[in-house]
């Protein structure tokens, strides 16, 4: 029998495929069902780790930060990278159009 984290992460790349457009236009399984089943199975992980790991909440969520946030300041900082390589190289800058216009509109975390 294989783990949650086997399961989770299957689901995930059926997400992908869907959203690719399938492979060879083949679909693992429906989009919707593998999101929904993603998020029931995460939830469920998650509270199965809450409840057997951790006894403090404040470490949970400083571990869960600690692990999560490296990566995501990683691939933030290599999509502005690579987007500003593409827009230069084509010279057109007209798709950041809205965030132009609403740019006095947005929070400080919606800028970010």
């Amino acid at each position: 029998m294989f783990g949650l984290g086997l399961l989770r992460t299957i689901l995930a790349v059926a997400v992908v495929i869907v959203h690719s457009s399938g492979i060879f236009g083949y679909n693992v399984v429906g989009g919707m069902v593998a999101v929904q089943s993603f998020y029931i199975i995460s939830g469920f992980y998650m509270s199965l780790i809450l409840n057997e790991k951790y006894t403090d909440l404040y470490v949970f969520y400083t571990n869960r930060i600690l692990r999560l946030y490296p990566i995501y300041l990683v691939v933030v900082l290599l999509t502005l990278i690579i987007s500003y390589a593409d827009l230069s190289n084509k010279g057109d800058w007209n798709s950041l159009f809205y965030y132009f216009k609403y740019y006095g509109q947005m929070g400080f975390f919606t800028l970010i």
